[in-house]
């Protein structure tokens, strides 16, 4: 079992089924993946015809500057927030 930094959507309905869960080893992956210009983001929040993530922002007002939440609106999701959790695990 490892453990890792760990990030979900959180769905305005309240279906965990449409949630998506994000793992990361560091801090500094995290701020890799969670870039409005990332293939694999626009991937996951946009449609063919609409690659734009708009009012983009990484929330991390911290001493520590962890990243607490992601959030940014598109076209095809609407408004996406993606909030930190405790810890996350991947078991194989």
């Amino acid at each position: 079992m490892k453990k890792y930094l760990a990030f979900k959507t959180k769905d305005s309905e309240g279906d965990s089924w449409c949630e998506k869960a994000f793992l990361f080893q560091s801090q500094v992956k995290a701020r890799e993946f969670f870039n409005p210009k990332n293939k694999d983001l626009l991937d996951l929040f946009t449609e063919e015809d609409d690659r734009y993530i708009h009012q983009f922002k990484i929330h991390d007002d911290n001493p520590a500057m962890k990243i607490n939440a992601v959030t940014f609106t598109t076209e095809y999701a609407g408004d996406v927030i993606i909030h930190a959790q405790s810890e996350g695990y991947l078991i194989g």
